[in-house]
């Protein structure tokens, strides 16, 4: 099974969403937003195979930047 991992590196909980293109036949796959802990705060998404899009906010404010990053299946994902 191959799966997207995330680590956030920086000093504040961030809010992490994992595309959920080409997700493994029949394993269903959430686009929602999940927290990820500040300070190495690490969470795998699985049943991504294929290259996805990866969003985080670094706040909830309204306004906030979206950034996004490209999310490789196998690979640990640093956010920083």
């Amino acid at each position: 099974m191959s799966g997207i991992t995330i680590t956030n590196n920086t000093s504040v909980e961030i809010l992490v969403s994992v595309s959920a293109r080409s997700v493994d036949t029949g394993k269903g796959g959430s686009e929602a937003w999940f927290p990820l802990a500040a300070d190495g705060g690490t969470d795998t998404w699985n049943y991504r195979s294929s290259l996805q899009v990866i969003q985080f906010i670094r706040s909830q404010t309204p306004g906030t930047l979206v950034e996004t990053i490209l999310g490789v299946p196998g690979k640990t994902t640093n956010i920083y």
